[in-house]
């Protein structure tokens, strides 16, 4: 949680001087929530498989 808290801190930060550059503000902040929703989404999906095979003693 600590975690994505700081990378989502340093993920705005890259785009507010983005975007301070550009003036696009739309598409700058799109394009960050759409990197930051894909690489949720397949971290989710990793360590789903990890914590699957960590416990998977337990049904046998």
């Amino acid at each position: 949680s600590l975690a994505s808290t700081i990378t989502i801190m340093d993920l705005m930060g890259y785009a507010q001087r983005i975007n301070a550059q550009t003036y696009d503000t739309l598409t700058v902040f799109g394009i960050a929530g759409a990197f930051y929703l894909t690489v949720n989404g397949v971290l989710t999906l990793i360590f789903r498989q990890v914590e699957k095979k960590a416990l998977a003693f337990e049904a046998a």
